[in-house]
């Protein structure tokens, strides 16, 4: 399922690949370098935002990066603690914890 988010003001702005299990960030994304306030990235979230061969100064990921949940990836795009099923949206626009609900 391909997904994708992106900020109102602009500071950040993702595809990603979702197969139900791993989430893959594309390169190409515009990631939030700006931590909000009282947010304290994980190790490997700090890690992987601070290695420039995989993202950029400007906050442009140039390496695809996989994360295990929605929400993982979703606080490495938006600089925030982030609900994943919140953040990510399907091709059709709609949230995916609402295209995941079976009728």
């Amino acid at each position: 399922m391909r997904l994708f988010t992106k900020s109102r003001d602009g500071l950040y702005q993702a595809q990603a690949l979702f197969d139900g299990k791993a989430i893959i960030v594309l390169a190409g994304s515009q990631i939030n370098m700006k931590n909000n306030p009282g947010y304290k990235p994980s190790e490997t979230i700090r890690t992987i935002r601070d290695d420039r061969t995989i993202v950029t100064i400007d906050g442009i990921v140039q390496k695809d990066v996989s994360f295990s949940t929605l929400s993982a990836a979703a606080t490495f795009v938006t600089g925030r603690v982030a609900n994943g099923m919140m953040v990510w949206k399907t091709d059709d626009g709609k949230y995916v914890r609402h295209s995941l609900i079976k009728e």
